[in-house]
C-alpha cells in the first residue's frame, strides 16, 4: 500500500511531517500487523521507477557517489576505501564508506537480499540531485529541480514538498 492509501485508511491527512508511528497507530490492527516500518528501504518496483527517473535527471548516471554506513547498509567489506572529494565532505559521516558506481547499482545491491537497505546519501557526479535516506527515517528525501519532482509524480511516485527549515520526521535516535 502507498502512504496515501494508508493515510486515507487511517483517516489522517498525508503531509510531509506525518510520521510512520503516528500513521500506524490509527490503522485497523489487522492491517497494522501486515506492515513493516519502511526504514531505509524501498520496494523493488518503487526503487526501479525511482532509479529510472533519477537517471534521466542527471548527465552522469554512470558515476554516482554512494555513502554507506556499515552498521546499517549491510555488508560493505568488499568496498575499497575511496577518498571523499572535498565538495562532498559535509555529507561524509565519520564511519561512512564511500562507493562510486552507476546509479543502477542501487538496484543491483538490493535485488537479491531480504534486507535491501539503501545508502545514507546518493549524489551523482554532476550534482543534479541529492537522495538522502537518513537512519531511522521512514521516507526518502530528494533535493533537486522542480522538473525532477514533477517527473517523479508523473511516474506515479509519491512526492510531498518539505520545508527546508523543519525537523525531518525521524523515528529513532
Amino acid at each position: 500500500m502507498t502512504w496515501r492509501e494508508l493515510a486515507t485508511n487511517a483517516g489522517v491527512p498525508l503531509t510531509a511531517e506525518l510520521r510512520w508511528s503516528a500513521l500506524v497507530r490509527r490503522l485497523d490492527p489487522a492491517l497494522n500487523q501486515e506492515l513493516t516500518a519502511p526504514f531505509a528501504v524501498a520496494s523493488p518496483a518503487t526503487l526501479g521507477r525511482l532509479v529510472d527517473v533519477l537517471s534521466a535527471a542527471t548527465s552522469t548516471p554512470e558515476r554516482c557517489y554512494f555513502f554507506l554506513w556499515p552498521g546499517y547498509a549491510g555488508d560493505v567489506d568488499g568496498f575499497a576505501a575511496e577518498v571523499v572529494p572535498p565538495h562532498l565532505s559535509a555529507l561524509a559521516g565519520r564511519d561512512h564508506v564511500l562507493h562510486t558506481a552507476p546509479l543502477s547499482w542501487l538496484l543491483e545491491r538490493t535485488v537479491d537480499t531480504l534486507d535491501p537497505r539503501l545508502p545514507v546519501f546518493v549524489w551523482p557526479h554532476d550534482g543534479a540531485f541529492l537522495l538522502a535516506c537518513p537512519l531511522y527515517h521512514d521516507s526518502l528525501y530528494i533535493s533537486g529541480a522542480a522538473a525532477l519532482l514533477d517527473a517523479m509524480r508523473s511516474d506515479g511516485l509519491e512526492v510531498l514538498p518539505i520545508a527546508r527549515n523543519i525537523e525531518l520526521p525521524g523515528e529513532g535516535d
